[in-house]
């Protein structure tokens, strides 16, 4: 197991070890809380990054692996959370568009006000107007 020495921090080789050892294990846990595989590669990538960014800053009391695991999770639920929001704007926009038997009532009966309509305008305002639409 990789540990991080406080003194001189993370070496290269060691963090090329850390790497290979724990890229596809965290892929997998990531995407347990996230169901898309492309995320929860972003997201370990961008764990990693953030390891080999910081390697002589980090303070790190117990092992690597708990470290960039807690990592890892703490990311997936920020996600989790700030997708939410989007997820819920969308769910709104949908339920708004959603249409019900009245509003396609509705919709006939002004596309039967509007055929009328069209019928009693010029030829020439009438193809402006459906040109326009």
């Amino acid at each position: 197991m990789t540990e991080i020495n406080k003194k001189t921090g993370l070496s290269e080789k060691d963090f090329e070890k850390l790497f290979r050892d724990y890229f596809k294990p965290l892929v997998n846990f990531a995407n347990k809380f996230l169901n898309n595989i492309d995320d929860a590669k972003e997201i370990v990538h961008d764990v990693f990054v953030t390891v080999w960014e910081k390697r002589d800053a980090i303070d790190v009391q117990n092992s690597v692996k708990s470290y960039i695991y807690r990592s890892v999770n703490n990311r997936c639920l920020n996600f989790i959370r700030d997708n939410k929001k989007f997820s819920d704007a969308q769910e709104l926009e949908r339920r708004k568009t959603e249409t019900n038997p009245l509003s396609n009532i509705e919709q006939l009966e002004i596309q039967a006000i509007i055929d009328r309509t069209l019928e009693n305008l010029t030829p020439k305002v009438r193809q402006v107007f459906l040109l326009s639409r």
